[in-house]
């Protein structure tokens, strides 16, 4: 394999490590355990719809388009109660009641 193949694998997975055994990228997030901290932490998302769903920041965090805004903004660094709160998720083709449904799966198939 290329460098130029090996290093696009790299971007697009972000923060992820190989699992050995199948070949399968694993998400950064799953490898350490959440702090308390991470386990409250509920971010705004705002939807086709124009409404506003708070949905766990480690279900978000199993989104690779999330992972990587929050890392390019460099979320984590500045992760105080202010700048999270006038942190708001853009999910521009995806409604409330979609959303909703989606976050409650995701609970349900944690890790």
């Amino acid at each position: 394999m290329s460098a130029e193949n090996n290093n696009e694998g790299n971007e697009n997975n972000v923060n992820g490590v190989e699992n050995k055994e199948n070949s399968e990228i694993e998400p950064a997030l799953y490898n350490h355990k959440l702090t308390e901290e991470q386990k409250q932490r509920k971010i705004k998302c705002v939807t086709f719809d124009d409404k506003i769903v708070e949905v766990e920041w480690h279900l978000l965090m199993q989104c690779g388009t999330f992972v990587l805004l929050w890392d390019s903004l460099n979320l984590e660094e500045s992760a105080s109660d202010e700048a999270l709160e006038c942190f708001h998720f853009p999910l521009n083709e995806i409604t409330e009641e979609c959303i909703i449904k989606v976050a409650d799966w995701m609970r349900m198939h944690q890790g």
